[in-house]
Parts: structure tokens; C-alpha cells; sequence
């Protein structure tokens, strides 16, 4: 049971960072866009 839990934890540790990643790349391509004078 807590092998169980704490592989959960993990996978939702992951999930939760990826998710993080791909907003902060997200981010920075939206600041890069609009931040660059046209």
C-alpha cells in the first residue's frame, strides 16, 4: 500500500512538473513574441 502510494506521488510529482515546464515555456514564447519590437 505505501509502495503504492508513494509510486502515485511520484507520478503525480512528474505530471504536476511537466505540466509547470510546459506553462513556463509557454510563457517565456508569449514574453518572446510580444516582447520583440515589430
Amino acid at each position: 500500500m505505501s509502495f503504492l502510494a508513494s509510486a502515485l506521488r511520484k507520478r503525480t510529482r512528474k505530471f504536476l512538473g511537466c505540466r509547470l515546464h510546459m506553462f513556463y515555456s509557454f510563457t517565456a514564447f508569449l514574453s518572446v513574441l510580444y516582447g520583440n519590437p515589430h
